[in-house]
């Protein structure tokens, strides 16, 4: 542990790539600093602990011959933050205390909480110690239709669905679901045991990419449903009443590679399949519902005229817009071009910076935004309610990430970027800063 500890220290001390590079080349063969920096960095690993939960009233439990390595995997596996979880942590936390003094004691607790400030990044960990030592978490984004298709390019058009994006990663030791942001979801029991199930059957590590929409039973509008979905994710325990709806999939390892194997084309004949295997191990035919969804084609071609007519149906019926897909393109783990979100009105999430006071007083008038280094004013889509809340309680909306609509990008007077008619849309729980997006 000692020598662990004074390794992690030079790492942090240092500014030097070059020598940050040279002391991890000399742990090449120490299987534990390896580990904890696995461990540390890997997006796929979460404790659900931080320093307030450490910190809750709870008695420790006696811990004799405290291993680290025993602990992360514990972690590993048992990462909800529980009560049971914290007393053990608080447990081998003193105990190391006791066996190895304060210092080895806090370098514990900020590997178990993931916040040690090694100083190193995923790229430079990777170069040390190969290829996908480190797994970067992150997902096929789509860019803005700017109105013009590719010639000789066929596209696959499918309805926009406005969900929580879910990315599900199913292998042998079990199942995880990830927000876009890398955060686990909790609790989706039904579909954590069938695709538990699938894998038993199939053995095959795979990678399922779409959308969690609540069942929409009271026909809700679009914006009214996430409303409905984001409530029962954010409830504690078993999350029932949601729908998976997905359109992608891919074997795992092609996922951490960056890139799939197979076309588009390819990638939803399978989805199709599994769609309809994952089906069978859930009890939804019972209930006449079907948890496991996929997005289904309305449109194959390049026909912008029949595009939009599409469009226009979608938006007619709700939908907020539209997506085409290149049918000869490869999932890549970026934004891409051969991704196209096409929508009338766009949308933006954006990080909320200050308010303003509405002229009458005593209200909010606007929100200013960040978009592209510059500041915004949105002052449209608020409800009486909203305005009156948010100036009475700002902390509820500054510094959240937002979602803003507008009809397309312009410039003020003075040349800097704007947009027109941009109206708030609702507040986005589920993304952070590093979800900003101008798409």
């Amino acid at each position: 542990m000692q020598k662990l500890y004074e390794v992690l220290e030079s790492l942090k001390k240092t500014s030097s790539r070059i020598e940050k590079e040279s002391i991890l080349r000399s742990g090449k063969k120490d299987e534990l600093l390896q580990n904890v920096l696995k461990f540390l960095y890997d997006d796929l690993i979460t404790t659900g602990l931080s320093n307030k939960k450490i910190a809750k009233p709870v008695n420790p439990v006696e811990v004799d011959n405290p291993n680290l390595q025993v602990l992360m995997d514990y972690l590993k596996k048992n990462n909800s933050g529980k009560d049971r979880d914290i007393a053990l942590v608080k447990g081998y936390i003193q105990a190391f205390k006791n066996e190895y003094g304060e210092n080895i004691a806090n370098l514990v607790k900020s590997i178990v909480i993931k916040d040690y400030p090694a100083g190193v990044s995923k790229i430079t960990l990777n170069k040390v110690f190969g290829k996908n030592f480190i797994f970067k978490f992150d997902v096929r984004k789509g860019s803005k239709f700017e109105g013009e298709l590719k010639a000789n390019v066929i596209y696959s058009q499918s309805v926009k669905i406005d969900g929580h994006r879910c990315v599900a990663l199913v292998d042998k030791d079990g199942v995880k679901l990830f927000a876009r942001s890398g955060k686990e979801y909790k609790g989706l029991i039904t579909f954590e045991k069938a695709l538990e199930a699938f894998y038993e059957e199939h053995k095959q590590p795979m990678m399922f990419d779409g959308e969690l929409l609540a069942f929409n039973d009271n026909d809700l509008s679009s914006d009214k449903l996430f409303k409905v979905t984001s409530s029962r994710l954010r409830k504690d325990g078993v999350k029932s009443d949601i729908q998976y709806i997905m359109f992608d999939c891919m074997p795992l390892e092609e996922f951490k590679d960056g890139k799939s194997k197979l076309k588009f084309t390819k990638r939803r004949e399978q989805l199709a399949e599994y769609t309809e295997i994952l089906n069978t191990y859930t009890d939804g035919n019972k209930q006449g519902r079907k948890y496991f969804t996929n997005v289904k084609s309305l449109y194959q071609g390049n026909d912008l005229a029949e595009i939009q007519r599409v469009q226009k149906k979608m938006e007619e019926l709700g939908y907020e817009g539209t997506m085409l897909d290149d049918i000869n393109a490869y999932y890549t783990t970026t934004r891409t071009k051969t991704l196209l979100k096409f929508k009338t009105f766009y949308s933006a999430d954006l990080r909320v910076l200050q308010l303003v006071e509405h002229t009458r007083g005593g209200k909010l008038g606007s929100i200013v935004v960040e978009y592209k280094g510059n500041e915004l004013q949105v002052g449209s889509g608020f409800t009486e309610k909203q305005r009156i809340k948010y100036w009475q309680e700002p902390e509820l909306i500054i510094n959240k990430i937002v979602e803003v609509g507008y009809f397309e990008e312009s410039s003020d007077k003075d040349g800097n970027l704007s947009l027109r008619f941009p109206t708030f849309k609702q507040i986005r729980e589920d993304k952070t800063v590093y979800d900003v997006s101008y798409h």
